[in-house]
């Protein structure tokens, strides 16, 4: 089994706005990949369960990179009473890219949700198990 004091869920959440550059979104994934369908037909996507014997394996993939240009990152974090909230400072951009991703993103926001109890904290599941937290960012 997993162990919940020792496993946190990260989930990559990418939304376009009118600020991001042109790249294909959630509900255009499907038809990337016939795997992916569920991302173009899907009404409720998140939160999820994630069931380990589902997930496609792909040997393809290189680490996920954060680009801060090299320097710090400054930001405001917040707590919203849902979550905590990072949001970096504008003149400070901080880039995603690697992994899964054919794009780079840039980071709008990491939002850090967690709980008083160890199974109550994340918002995904893992197999049909919560976790005490759960990191979700937001490009």
């Amino acid at each position: 089994g997993y162990n919940s004091h020792s496993v946190l869920s990260i989930l990559m959440q990418t939304y376009m706005d009118s600020s991001t550059v042109l790249a294909p979104v959630p509900s255009f994934w499907g038809l990337v990949n016939s795997a992916w369908n569920l991302c173009a037909i899907g009404k409720r996507q998140s939160p999820i369960d994630i069931e380990t014997t589902h997930m496609i394996f792909d040997p393809h993939l290189t680490p996920l990179r954060l680009n801060t240009g090299g320097r710090k990152m400054y930001g405001t974090m917040y707590n919203t009473g849902k979550h905590v909230s990072l949001r970096p400072d504008k003149t400070h951009l901080v880039n995603i890219s690697g992994g899964p991703l054919g794009y780079s993103y840039r980071l709008e926001e990491v939002r850090l949700h967690f709980g008083s109890e160890d199974a109550l904290g994340s918002e995904h599941l893992l197999n049909g198990q919560g976790f005490p937290g759960e990191v979700r960012c937001k490009t």
